[in-house]
């Protein structure tokens, strides 16, 4: 393929340009009405995409955001690299003196906030089959799809959530963080190996090789890297220019890990998240190092990935209620007995189990990335995708809410 033309250069700045400030502008109106952003920048790529632009312009629509040829393998390769960061960002949150600390409660509830929605989403994969439309589609892999899908949490979504409840540091509140960070760990590493299921064809070492692979590499990188990891990153602090110097080892690193894991026969989207953990646990990155590059992934990035989820898919046209019904009423319901029964187990009230529950109900970046690949891999339809984001935009709408009329705002919760 040889390079962009000048046309062709003009369509993809102006698609770029287009999604950046269409997500910029719908995520921060959300963030003004207390909601998660990426929620605004999902409606915001759904607007600007074929359920709205579309249809109001189809020739222009398909002149700036063509299906094929250079401008879009160049969006999409732009849009694979904003994977990649955004994972880097969510790994750099993971604290892992919060596991510790908050450990034995964050299993228990861990445990049974992914363990029962799993098995719901599973056997409601494999039961009702018929409803989902699905023809051609691995029964076994859309069942381990939607366990997966039900089980997992959004550690950013969650976090955000509790500073505005203003719950954020108290025992309540580390132990949901804990329990989400477990959530993330082990549900990026169980979506790379159903991943690698799927794309059985792909190059790489055998699955019973790899999985061997990949848990070793992520020990590695934990418990023992981490430590050389945490040296470097002060030599660099205090050789290299700042912020320059930091922000591009971090990101360098992060590609290297993502070539590992790629190279391993797991997405390259966990080696990303595994080097966040590692590089997020140093006790010499500075706070303000770590605040710019979140800035940085989160304000350009990560919008880019989320509007690009709308210029697909006409969600009018794939719009099915039964399924969306289904998908939500199955997600909710999973996640908030298997999330309340783990916080009581865990030691927490009635209420308080009540709340780490609806908190643990958040989806967000793992359950859109996941049911991306799923499409791309036919495991489910455009029905099916669509149900999954409103399963997503709602759980990040509903769980702030709900907290605060749990708990109340008379409740005092005990600090760490």
């Amino acid at each position: 393929m040889t390079a962009l033309s000048s046309e062709q250069l003009l369509q993809f700045l102006l698609a770029i340009g287009l999604m950046l400030f269409a997500g910029k502008l719908f995520g921060e109106l959300f963030r003004k009405i207390k909601q998660a952003a990426v929620v605004g920048e999902i409606i915001a790529g759904i607007l600007l995409g074929p359920t709205l632009f579309g249809v109001l312009s189809p020739e222009t629509f398909d002149w700036i955001f063509p299906s094929s040829g250079p401008v879009s393998y160049s969006i999409d390769g732009l849009t694979t690299l904003s994977i990649i960061f955004l994972l880097l960002a969510v790994g750099l949150e993971v604290d892992l003196s919060v596991l510790i600390k908050f450990g034995r409660a964050a299993i228990k509830t861990t445990f049974l906030s992914m363990l029962i929605p799993f098995i719901l989403g599973f056997l409601g994969g494999y039961l009702l089959t018929p409803i989902f439309n699905l023809s051609g589609s691995n029964q076994l892999l859309f069942s381990l799809f939607l366990g997966m899908a039900f089980s997992i949490s959004a550690l950013p979504i969650i976090a955000r959530t509790l500073l505005d409840l203003g719950i954020f540091k108290s025992n309540l509140g580390m132990m949901i963080i804990a329990s989400a960070m477990f959530n993330d760990l082990l549900g990026w590493i169980g979506f790379s190996i159903l991943l690698s299921v799927a794309e059985s064809q792909k190059a790489g070492p055998p699955l019973i090789i790899a999985i061997p692979l990949i848990l070793l590499f992520s020990f590695l990188m934990i418990f023992v890297l981490r430590r050389i990891i945490s040296k470097a990153v002060f030599w660099i602090q205090n050789n290299f220019s700042w912020p320059g110097g930091i922000l591009g080892f971090i990101i360098t690193f992060g590609l290297a890990g993502s070539i590992i894991t790629e190279k391993l026969g797991v997405h390259s989207i966990l080696g990303a998240f595994i080097v966040g953990v590692a590089i997020g646990d140093s006790v010499h990155l500075e706070a303000r190092t770590r605040e710019i590059i979140q800035q940085f992934i989160t304000h350009i990035f990560a919008p880019l990935f989320f509007v690009n989820i709308g210029l697909h898919f006409n969600f009018i046209q794939s719009f099915d209620l039964m399924i969306v019904l289904i998908v939500v009423g199955l997600g909710f319901i999973g996640k908030i007995v298997g999330a309340g029964i783990g916080a009581r187990w865990g030691g927490f009230s009635s209420a308080e189990s009540l709340a780490a529950a609806f908190a643990l109900n958040s989806r967000g970046v793992l359950e859109i990335i996941l049911a991306i690949f799923a499409l791309k891999l036919n495991l489910i339809n455009a029905e099916i995708f669509e149900a999954v984001i409103v399963l997503v935009v709602l759980s990040s709408i509903i769980s702030g809410p709900a907290i605060k009329i749990i708990l109340n705002k008379r409740t005092h919760l005990k600090k760490n």
